[in-house]
């Protein structure tokens, strides 16, 4: 199964390719700043540890949307979409 997702990938032109391994990378390391913050700062509030659990389970699902971003590569150009997920990712971090 994941042969077949590689074979997937290099299958893609080169550019939205190298956005897609670029966002993941990004997102991989979002989650490595994020997750330990979150945690500190969820234990800050005594927020049970429950709750700490679910808030970090939410940080690998939002990598499965790195597969949703290759229609749009294509459609809106990579910079334009690294511009709007940023901000979008800054905004909901707020």
């Amino acid at each position: 199964m994941l042969r077949s997702y590689l074979t997937a990938v290099r299958e893609l032109p080169r550019p939205p390719r190298l956005f897609l391994i670029f966002t993941a990378v990004n997102v991989f390391s979002w989650q490595c700043i994020a997750g330990p913050a979150m945690v500190l700062f969820a234990r800050a509030l005594n927020m049970p540890p429950a709750w700490v659990g679910l808030l970090l389970s939410f940080l690998p699902i939002s990598m499965l949307l790195v597969v949703f971003t290759v229609p749009l590569v294509e459609w809106l150009g990579p910079r334009k979409l690294l511009l709007w997920t940023w901000l979008a990712r800054n905004v909901l971090s707020l």
